[in-house]
């Protein structure tokens, strides 16, 4: 999921983001950054090391290069493999946006030969208007002011119903009786629109950090043009190119450490929209080592050319299901790094893996699924021309989907079939 990629981006546009983009201490960094880059030292005289000094003698990106040729190196992002959880809710949460739409056409056609065209309309744009006046509010006073004036609403068309069939009862007349069902009914149609847009409402902020959104975020390192080019959603700051010359890396990859990623950042000066840029490359460290060699693998093909580094095997883009079930069974590789290389893993955490294993088979399913609900990305036109690439990786990229959307397309089909066979033996 892109939860952290978005929260970055989404951090400048806070109070205390902004402030610290208006702090004068920032341009003062900027100034150190660029003397670091031209003398090795700071403003204070001290010696420091320069991102485009050699970190390691031994290059090696292993396990986070899609692509590897003379011209660029197409990294993978830490987190490509932690998708799955909003999946899982949103087929969870599913029946309830289905369910919510079957009572609405089921109401709808319950009223209309009842009570006539006119009733309905006047019913439905009733409904349709409070519901606008719902939205207007909630955008202007937010998420629990609005819980509270939709409940309250409610109560209040509740009382009233009660009153109105009180009233219908004793005094006998039809137009209280069509006033009494008017009102359950438009109880009924708002209760629907709210599962229905709240449903919605959470697809657009929660399911699109996993589904319905680029199937991975790309790293580009452009040799040829001095570029590094971010593939990203919108929501976590789109496409964007940014020079070589002016990256900087947000941690001492000398120092031992492992389980992060390396964190190149870009200063806001150095942009082109005046905010930050941030770019996590390759897979988090499983060495104490790797950070160092991973950029000094970048470094020496941006530097000294596509000969001075090693050939690495190549990341799959396809989305098979063996590789979800390989990335749900690396959640637990951190706690066995934890105990150590040379020693024995306790026989408790060999059960207690055997145990977990059905959860783990069932992050998978909906890891591979949240897959196959995405879609490739490519780089536009303008990079593709720029890095010498032709429509190729388009023409891949569209296949890769295409038989993607098939297995979906099977799977679905599968599990409908499944449903119907176990109704049909419920009814014999």
């Amino acid at each position: 999921m892109y939860f952290i990629e978005r929260s970055m981006r989404k951090y400048w546009d806070t109070k205390e983001g902004q402030r610290i983009l208006k702090n004068p201490k920032r341009k003062d960094e900027e100034l150190d950054l660029a003397l670091v880059r031209e003398t090795g030292r700071d403003s204070k005289g001290e010696k420091c090391w320069h991102p485009l000094e050699s970190a390691s003698d031994t290059p090696h990106a292993p396990v986070s290069l899609y692509e590897q040729n003379d011209r660029f190196l197409d990294f993978r992002t830490p987190f490509d493999e932690r998708r799955g959880l909003i999946t899982m809710v949103a087929a969870v949460f599913a029946p309830t946006f289905v369910i919510a739409v079957k009572l609405l056409v089921m109401m709808i056609l319950d009223i209309f030969p009842k009570y006539g065209v006119l009733f309905t309309v006047l019913n439905l744009a009733c409904s349709i208007i409070a519901l606008a006046l719902m939205a207007k509010y909630f955008n202007k006073h937010g998420f629990l002011k609005s819980i509270f004036f939709g409940l309250k609403s409610m109560v209040a068309a509740v009382i009233a119903m009660v009153l109105v069939l009180i009233i219908a009862e004793i005094s006998n007349s039809e137009l209280f009786d069509k006033l009494h069902f008017s009102i359950v009914f438009f109880i009924g149609i708002m209760g629907c629109y709210i599962m229905i847009g709240g449903y919605l409402f959470i697809a657009q902020k929660l399911f699109r950090l996993e589904i319905f959104v680029q199937r991975r975020l790309l790293v580009r390192f452009d040799r040829l043009n001095r570029k590094v080019h971010l593939h990203r959603p919108s929501y976590a700051g789109g496409i964007v190119s940014l020079d070589w010359d002016n990256v900087e890396v947000e941690l001492d990859i000398k120092k031992s450490r492992f389980g992060v990623p390396l964190p190149l950042s870009w200063h806001q000066s150095r942009t082109s929209d005046g905010l930050p840029e941030c770019a996590l490359v390759g897979r988090n460290s499983r060495s104490h080592d790797e950070l160092a060699q991973r950029w000094e693998f970048i470094r020496r093909f941006m530097e000294d050319g596509p000969q001075a580094v090693p050939r690495e095997k190549r990341l799959t883009k396809f989305p098979w299901p063996w590789n979800s079930v390989i990335a749900a069974g690396s959640l637990v590789w951190p706690f066995i790094m934890m105990m150590g290389k040379d020693e024995e893993i306790p026989p408790q955490v060999i059960v207690g893996g055997i145990l977990i294993s059905p959860a783990i088979l069932l992050y998978a399913a909906f890891h591979w699924l949240s897959l196959l609900l995405c879609w490739e990305p490519v780089f536009p036109r303008e990079i593709r021309k720029a890095c010498g690439e032709s429509f190729l990786p388009v023409i891949k990229a569209r296949l890769v989907d295409l038989v993607a959307w098939a297995m979906l397309g099977g799977l679905i089909w599968w599990n409908w079939s499944g449903v119907l066979y176990l109704l049909r033996i419920g009814e014999s």
